[in-house]
């Protein structure tokens, strides 16, 4: 598909990209990030379509990844509606969290009438405080 692009969302996009490039360095390359501006322009870039750039970068890294399947989600929301089916969540359910989360991490499991835990974090990281967990298992 070929978009007319004005000469200022030429700037922005390479814009975008040299800013981009320079955060993830370490990870990736040109080439990566010209990937994702493809499969963004290409109206296919969810991997639940089975033509257009997701599809390719789903193959792609499911094989950098040793694995058979991989599939590209649009938003983390998704991965979380999929993650809850997958495990079958059901009322009664309990899931442990760190606080310190976008508030989709408790409605999926609210959704399916599941409890939310909240662990307590450390405070350098922000991370879980793994010594909180096992005190918030409730014994079957």
């Amino acid at each position: 598909m070929y978009m007319f692009r004005t000469r200022k969302q030429a700037r922005i996009e390479d814009d975008l990209v040299e800013i981009i490039q320079n955060a993830l360095a370490t990870r990736f390359g040109i080439e990566e990030i010209e990937a994702v501006i493809r499969a963004m322009r290409s109206g296919h870039a969810s991997g639940l379509t089975s033509d257009g750039e997701g599809a390719r970068f789903a193959r792609e890294f499911a094989r950098s990844c040793g694995v058979e399947f991989a599939l590209p989600l649009n938003v983390a929301c998704n991965a979380l509606s999929i993650a809850a089916r997958l495990v079958d969540l059901k009322p009664g359910d309990e899931i442990i969290s760190n606080p310190i989360t976008y508030i989709a991490t408790a409605i999926y499991a609210l959704r399916h009438d599941a409890t939310v835990r909240f662990t307590e974090t450390e405070p350098e990281t922000l991370n879980v405080d793994e010594s909180s967990i096992e005190a918030l298992i409730t014994p079957s």
